[in-house]
């Protein structure tokens, strides 16, 4: 997937993720969960307000915010601050050498920015089906999204560094 790609995806699951919350506000309960204990069960309760509410998905366009200002770093003479594989290698390459590497990288925190959202999205579904009583706590799917979110970073940030440092030896 391309870097312009992934911002599509994330532009994409942000605005579905917003709208079904605002459709969803009306049928929430006065009170929301807004802890779960390790088993999955809430043990902090909020008042129904715009922050216990909407307060993940603006946490969650702040980390979106983040991982896009983090692709987004500009190559020119920071490239000696990144920590990267081979970077001495990397550094002596010419630009038309670095430019496909680079690209690779700004892949790598988009990609973590829509896992990161994914992530979100199932525990605020979560809440949702706790705060409705359709769950007695997070229900087994949202923790399932949840922890292959959480895997799946960290799977993918260990192999796109152990792909870039093979690629720039390569190079």
């Amino acid at each position: 997937m391309t870097a312009r790609s992934l911002q599509y995806l994330q532009v994409f699951l942000l605005f579905c993720w917003m709208g079904a919350s605002i459709l969803l506000w009306p049928s929430l309960p006065e009170k929301l969960p807004v802890h779960f204990g390790a088993s999955g069960a809430p043990d902090a309760w909020a008042d129904r307000s715009l922050f216990s509410w909407f307060g993940l998905p603006m946490i969650g366009l702040a980390m979106v915010l983040l991982m896009y200002a983090l692709s987004r770093i500009r190559v020119g003479g920071s490239l000696d601050l990144w920590n990267i594989p081979e970077k001495d290698r990397f550094l002596r390459l010419t630009p038309d050498q670095q430019a496909p590497l680079v690209e690779r990288l700004r892949r790598v925190p988009l990609l973590c920015g829509v896992l990161t959202t994914v992530m979100f999205m199932a525990l605020h579904v979560g809440v949702y089906q706790a705060a409705t009583g359709r769950s007695s706590g997070l229900p087994w799917y949202s923790m399932v999204v949840i922890g292959v979110s959480i895997v799946g970073i960290l799977a993918m940030s260990i192999r796109a560094t152990q792909k870039f440092g093979e690629e720039v030896r390569r190079a």
